[in-house]
């Protein structure tokens, strides 16, 4: 569910944070991984389930205030120290539920539902928790930002996430999870497997990557500088989602691997973006024509 580029992108947005949000960012990422991995085809069915049966629990306890695992005692801990309540990831467990259902997406209501989710426990907690940071580092204010960051986070991660999704999309179908929306359920899987894809699959990839894309810059346009330099990290994601668009835009009807210096290209992307919203300013790969 997180691949190699993902977990790269995630180490970035560790890196280049706020000294004083790293580790709760971290323990946020790991928790991530831990739960969507439950969703691993190479996975028994039983043990998926195990595996999800805990963290239900353990996100349950997190949101009450008494983890036990390391991870998420370490997330409280931070979220406390800068004065946030605990994160409620319980909907992380929902998205690992739906992909190991290997469920087709006939209605764009029905793809929402995890994308959704996936915002509502993940990037709305890195946006609120790096709010919390700023207000008690940087002074500003945040029930003045409160309204702003959540109308962020609430159109800006579904975007990220479908992006993250469809880079590979090949990859996923042969996991069994689509993240389109299919015409007709008869068309499934079997389409989406293939590579390079068919010529209707790649217009309906293109199609969206751009849709997404263009979305994606009218939501970083929206927000004013306090906003950004407060939720820089939530932004620098925002711009590696758009890079790694542009990549999968490229390589259709395949999906696009990693070239020589893709990790220095996305190591330099974060820092910019990362830069630019320390100065209050709109990353510049979220200013160019989607």
């Amino acid at each position: 569910m997180i691949d190699a580029v993902g977990e790269a992108q995630r180490a970035l947005l560790v890196r280049f944070a706020a000294p004083e949000a790293r580790a709760g960012f971290e323990a946020l990422f790991t928790i991530e991984r831990e739960v969507l991995t439950s969703a691993a085809r190479h996975l028994d069915h039983s043990v998926a389930h195990a595996r999800l049966e805990f963290w239900a629990d353990e996100l349950r306890l997190t949101a009450n205030g008494s983890p036990r695992h390391p991870a998420t005692r370490t997330l409280l801990a931070q979220s406390l120290y800068f004065g946030h309540s605990p994160p409620d990831l319980q909907a992380l467990c929902e998205v690992a539920e739906l992909a190991l259902a290997r469920a087709a997406y006939t209605r764009r209501e029905e793809l929402d539902v995890p994308l959704a989710a996936w915002t509502r426990a993940l990037f709305r907690s890195l946006v609120l928790f790096e709010l919390a940071c700023a207000a008690r580092t940087e002074g500003c204010d945040p029930h003045a930002l409160r309204g702003p960051a959540e109308a962020f986070a609430t159109r800006a991660g579904p975007v990220v996430r479908e992006l993250e999704l469809l880079a590979r999309v090949i990859s996923h179908a042969h996991d069994g999870n689509v993240y389109v929306v299919l015409a007709d359920p008869g068309e499934s899987h079997e389409l989406w497997q293939r590579a390079p894809l068919a010529e209707h699959c790649r217009r309906v990839l293109e199609d969206r990557v751009t849709e997404l894309r263009a979305q994606l810059r009218a939501v970083a346009a929206a927000a004013d500088s306090g906003l950004r330099t407060a939720i820089g990290s939530a932004y620098a994601w925002c711009a590696l989602a758009d890079q790694r668009a542009r990549h999968t835009l490229d390589a259709s009807p395949r999906e696009y691997v990693d070239a020589r210096f893709d990790p220095l290209r996305r190591t330099i992307a974060a820092w910019r973006a990362a830069v630019a919203c320390r100065r209050g300013r709109i990353p510049a790969a979220l200013m160019e024509p989607a």
